[in-house]
C-alpha cells in the first residue's frame, strides 16, 4: 500500500509532468506566435522594399523633370541671349550704315563747298549771290 511519502512523490512527479506539458504548450504557442509575426516582418520588410524602389523611382523621375525644365529654361535663355546680340549686332550695323550715309552727304557737301570756292577764286564773280558758299 502506498504511504504517505509514495503519494506525494507521486503529485511531484505528476505536478512535474503537468508543468512539462504546460511548458511544451506554451513554447509551441510561442513558436507559432513568433512565427507569425516573422511571417508580418517578412511582409513589412518587402512593402518597405517595394515601397522604396516606388520612391526610388519617383525621385528619378522628378529630379529627370527638374533637369528638363533647367535643360528648357537654359535653351530659351541661350536663345534670349543670341536674339539680343543678333538685334544688337544689327542695331549697330543699322547706326554705321546712318553714320555711313551721313559721311558721304557731309563729304559730297564739302567737294561741292571746295569746288564753289574754287570756281570762285579762279572765275571772276559777276553776282554778289554767287559768293555765298
Amino acid at each position: 500500500m502506498p504511504t504517505q511519502g509514495d503519494f506525494w512523490i507521486l503529485m511531484l512527479i505528476g505536478l512535474l509532468i503537468a508543468n512539462l506539458a504546460l511548458l511544451f504548450y506554451v513554447k509551441l504557442d510561442f513558436d507559432k506566435k513568433v512565427g507569425g509575426l516573422s511571417q508580418e516582418v517578412k511582409g513589412v520588410k518587402e512593402s518597405l522594399l517595394y515601397v522604396k524602389q516606388d520612391f526610388d523611382e519617383r525621385i528619378g523621375e522628378l529630379l529627370q523633370e527638374v533637369v528638363d525644365i533647367f535643360d528648357e529654361k537654359i535653351v530659351e535663355l541661350m536663345q534670349e541671349i543670341n536674339g539680343i546680340k543678333a538685334n544688337d549686332i544689327r542695331e549697330i550695323r543699322e547706326k554705321i550704315e546712318k553714320l555711313n550715309t551721313k559721311m558721304e552727304q557731309l563729304e559730297q557737301q564739302t567737294r561741292e563747298r571746295i569746288d564753289h570756292i574754287a570756281k570762285l577764286l579762279t572765275e571772276p564773280i559777276l553776282d554778289e549771290s554767287e559768293l555765298k558758299i
